[in-house]
């Protein structure tokens, strides 16, 4: 939209290390854009993002709405809800936030009125999920553009619509908008991007039909572009609605660049108020860079093509847009005319706010907890435990203020610190035998983790201002006794991690944490390391020392390594430790390492296919890397706990883990 800049490729913006000039001025980024007949007060949309906040029926909840009202507060020029199904048929999950009839009308007012009540636009995001949903969810048989089910043996064969069918189909995302506008949102937007139902008939992948919304790209597109029309036949033209493209798919047959770049002028014709460009199908794409290390706005080589190729409507990107003078050099290098942030406002909803005022905000660290609803539910985020209780964890002022001690500062120790110190108790915080951050700290040490040190820097900043007081900060072998005595605490909170688990190896072994921690050096390990385990933290563990120039094998006893976090995150530790010079072997019998470590014969276990080369493997040293155990560990001071009341939260390196670690200190510290 407008003149197109040429001084710089677009592809440098995509550069983290050139997004952090401290005297880079913000300015495009805080003027207002029109969009549609709609005002925005800034370039800054929180981009959809689902959360399963809504109600199990679907409607409006207290936690949704005190969610988006907190990003609203937080300065965002707009405020997009998650996707909203247009049709019980296209519900995707239990508390999948929903349109489709009247009944949810009085919780959408509220939630637009809440939006609208600090200053941002209220946006509504409208999808169908087609043929990406279950009849266990929705009850019915799923419809689609194709009969071809979806790829995973979780999907079902799908009911192709037929052409009276798509109609009506389109006549529920007309009723929709129509709902969206009369109870106060200013636009919405089509998702037309991963694999949901109107990228069905987008796509060249999915489409296989032969009448008038299949073919070439006018009539792939003739879904979108008649849902567009009507809709503005109804509301007016004024009445922004914007379509979400995934603007290149990275699957056989999908949508390539050349296919979006069609597509847009097809949609900007039709009346599309923007585009919004992602990428990527819902199914894991290895060439999607969500996660931590990735770098900063990973889509813009994509996003400045598509901007370039629209006339007259803005281009919205997203893509890991982590900091401000990301954000402002993304328009003023031509890529983008507004910015979507996703993980950063949820990691710190107050991220506008303080780009503009130039403060210190909390940095996501890309570990996708705010993006593992498949596996529990509902999202959150480690290193900011209000994510969806925003409505619940306010501090109140403690009748009597006591005197705690937490030990380990892990998320669950930093959590409960916080929110202890900020009702009122005084409150003291021990690294214990762990660098600060505990196993988080643990993780800030492997490379590509450099956002981890930034958010525990934030963490610092926090507790200094909520007047934590830290004993022996930064000193890892701190004696705990003289601490606990010193502080006199009236409750003492154990957040330290359980007792490393091991097995018995014929090599000289250390604790992964001592090892990480630097309590172990190089010429202790030796040039050849062997790590045992199929974790996360034993691949991470890995590539730090391969990083560091050992030879490094890992040792796993399961068919996959780092199968305990996020697809993404498994697969980029993986691979980097592959690129570093790393081995993994598999399946590894450990019977076969306690019987050598015993000098016995090992027996053969049934069902595991027996590494060959594994016995012939020799090692300077091995990291025990399996993990820790749920039971806390000895902490060595247990005489000191007498008469003072004491609670466990632990710590756990686990990134799916530590939201959940992070939310029992956050409990405990607002109870205490």
């Amino acid at each position: 939209m407008g003149p197109q800049p040429t001084s710089r490729d677009a592809t440098e913006a995509s550069q983290a290390t050139e997004a952090t000039e401290p005297t880079e001025a913000i300015e495009l980024l805080f003027e207002p854009i029109a969009i549609g007949g709609a005002m925005a007060r800034n370039r800054i949309a929180l981009a959809p993002m689902t959360s399963c906040f809504a109600e199990v029926d679907g409607k409006v909840s207290d936690r949704l709405v005190s969610f988006l009202e907190a990003r609203a507060k937080g300065g965002a020029g707009l405020v997009m809800t998650e996707g909203a199904a247009v049709d019980a048929r296209g519900r995707g999950w239990t508390n999948h936030l929903s349109v489709y009839d009247d009944t949810f009308r009085p919780g959408l007012a509220r939630l637009a009125g809440a939006i609208r009540a600090h200053g941002s636009l209220a946006w509504m995001q409208l999808m169908h999920n087609g043929r990406r949903t279950v009849s266990a969810v929705t009850g019915v048989q799923p419809v689609s553009s194709t009969a071809q089910r979806s790829p995973g043996a979780s999907w079902e064969v799908p009911h192709r619509l037929s052409t009276a069918e798509v109609h009506d189909v389109i006549g529920l995302f007309v009723a929709a908008i129509r709902r969206a506008a009369e109870t106060g949102f200013d636009g919405v937007e089509l998702h037309g991007g991963h694999a949901y139902l109107i990228n069905q008939f987008l796509s060249p992948s999915k489409n296989d039909r032969d009448d008038e919304f299949g073919g070439d790209p006018v009539g792939r597109a003739r879904f979108a572009t008649e849902i567009i029309r009507r809709a503005h036949a109804e509301l007016g033209d004024d009445y922004p609605v914007g379509v979400r493209l995934s603007i290149v798919e990275f699957e056989p047959g999908g949508i390539t660049l050349p296919d979006t770049l069609s597509m847009v002028t097809i949609l900007e014709a039709a009346g599309a108020a923007y585009i919004d460009g992602s990428a990527g199908v819902s199914t894991l794409t290895k060439e999607l860079k969500w996660t931590t290390g990735e770098g900063e706005a990973t889509l813009s080589e994509y996003a400045v093509q598509v901007r370039n190729q629209l006339t007259n409507i803005p281009y919205m990107t997203v893509g890991r847009v982590l900091r401000p003078a990301t954000a402002e050099r993304l328009l003023r290098d031509g890529v983008a005319d507004i910015i979507g942030i996703g993980r950063a406002m949820v990691s710190d909803p107050e991220w506008p706010n303080k780009a503009r005022s130039g403060q210190p905000f909390m940095m996501c660290i890309g570990c996708n907890g705010c993006q593992q609803r498949s596996v529990h539910r509902q999202s959150g985020c480690p290193v900011n435990v209000n994510v969806g209780h925003e409505y619940e964890y306010t501090p109140i002022r403690a009748a009597s203020p006591s005197r705690v001690l937490v030990i380990g500062s892990g998320v669950g120790g930093l959590a409960c610190a916080l929110a202890a110190a900020r009702r009122g108790h005084a409150t003291a915080l021990a690294d214990g035998e762990f660098p600060f951050g505990g196993l988080l700290g643990l993780r800030a040490t492997v490379p590509f983790n450099e956002e981890i040190a930034e958010s525990l820097e934030m963490f610092r900043t926090q507790l200094a201002a909520a007047g934590v007081t830290r004993l022996a900060a930064g000193d890892p072998a701190g004696d705990l006794g003289p601490q606990i005595a010193a502080w006199d605490p009236d409750v003492i909170v154990d957040a330290t991690p359980g007792e490393p688990l091991r097995t018995a190896v014929p090599w000289r072994a250390h604790d992964l944490e001592r090892v990480m921690s630097g309590q172990v050096g190089a010429a202790e390990l030796g040039q050849t390391v062997g790590v045992i385990g199929s974790s996360y933290a034993a691949v991470e563990a890995a590539l730090r020392l391969a990083s560091d120039g050992h030879d490094v094998t890992v040792l796993g006893d399961a068919r996959a390594f780092a199968r305990d976090t996020h697809p993404q995150l498994a697969y980029r530790a993986v691979e980097r430790l592959e690129k570093a010079g790393g081995r993994l072997l598999p399946s590894v019998s450990y019977l076969d390492l306690v019987a050598r470590a015993r000098g016995v014969p090992a027996k053969a276990e049934p069902f595991r296919p027996r590494i060959e080369n594994a016995a012939d493997l020799d090692f300077d040293s091995v990291v025990q890397g399996i993990g820790w155990s749920n039971a806390p560990r000895d902490l060595g001071v247990d005489n000191l706990f007498t008469n003072r009341a004491n609670y466990y939260v632990g710590d756990t390196y686990n990134p799916w883990e530590q939201r959940f670690v992070a939310e029992r200190g956050a409990e405990f510290g607002l109870r205490v």
